[in-house]
């Protein structure tokens, strides 16, 4: 790494996590929560259209009643890992084929 640039593994370790308590930690690292407490004070969020925590949310998750395109985000992830982004719902097989399928 050049010398002057700081890695975001030494920035979380050095700045981010010496002064950041383990509620907020907490807190920062569930995108729910996170969302939760940023409408709590009046900051714009985007739209949920909803939240699957078990395989049976899965299978009775409406999936019809989502727009057109759409992004399916893993609670807890970091830099984008696990988002998959929906495009146009064209089916096939019954599925909703992501942005990579449809090729």
């Amino acid at each position: 790494m050049p010398a002057g640039v700081l890695g975001i593994n030494a920035r979380n370790l050095l700045y981010i996590k010496p002064s950041t308590s383990r509620r907020a930690l907490r807190i920062l690292d569930n995108k729910l929560l996170t969302k939760n407490l940023l409408k709590k004070h009046g900051l714009p969020t985007p739209k949920t259209f909803g939240v699957v925590s078990s395989a049976k949310d899965l299978s009775e998750f409406e999936w019809g009643k989502l727009p057109p395109s759409f992004a399916l985000k893993p609670n807890r992830g970091f830099g984008g890992q696990g988002i998959v982004i929906i495009f146009s719902k064209r089916k096939q097989n019954n599925r909703i084929l992501s942005s990579k399928e449809r090729q």
